[in-house]
């Protein structure tokens, strides 16, 4: 993550945390209609399309949390997220369409969870030690972990889909 502001205090970063974040879901949602074409799935495309509605009320909740700790959402880059994004478009852009296609966004899919699983809990962290109470936060994070158990569903769809295509 790259930004020119200082971080003196904890709510510095704390700040800096939440508007990694915000980078992170306005990358995604740049990147997701591009991905959902590439899938072949109908399951995984619908998927995708949730999350697609899921980041866009992300990335609004964290608008208005930023703005609720009296500062404006300005950008900071989310470097690791860009590299991600871009890995998992490529790899999928490689892949032979079809189900082998579909498993590639999926694992593209579980490491842009990681990185946004690494930003909120550090964002939690930083909450609890500014004793901060920040409701529009919380339920980030509560999405974020229904996300998480999304991801591993879309696994076990295309589990199901290979076998049939396998045969087993």
């Amino acid at each position: 993550s790259g930004t020119n502001m200082e971080l003196k205090q904890l709510s510095d970063m704390y700040l800096h945390e939440v508007q990694d974040l915000l980078s992170a879901e306005k990358q995604i949602l740049e990147v997701l209609p591009k991905v959902a074409e590439m899938a072949t799935s109908g399951e995984l495309k619908a998927s995708l399309e949730m999350h697609r509605q899921q980041t866009e009320g992300q990335r609004d909740r964290l608008i208005k949390a930023i703005e609720m700790l009296g500062k404006e959402p300005h950008e900071v880059e989310c470097k690791g997220m860009k590299g991600l994004l871009q890995e998992g478009q490529k790899l999928a852009q490689q892949t032979a369409q079809g189900p082998l296609r579909d498993l590639a966004i999926i694992g593209a899919s579980r490491k842009v969870e990681q990185r946004r699983r690494q930003i909120s809990e550090q964002i939690e962290a930083l909450r609890a030690e500014l004793g901060e109470e920040e409701v529009e936060l919380r339920r980030l994070l509560e999405v974020e972990r229904l996300r998480r158990e999304q991801v591993a569903s879309d696994a076990g769809i295309m589990a199901r889909s290979r076998g049939m295509e396998d045969g087993t």
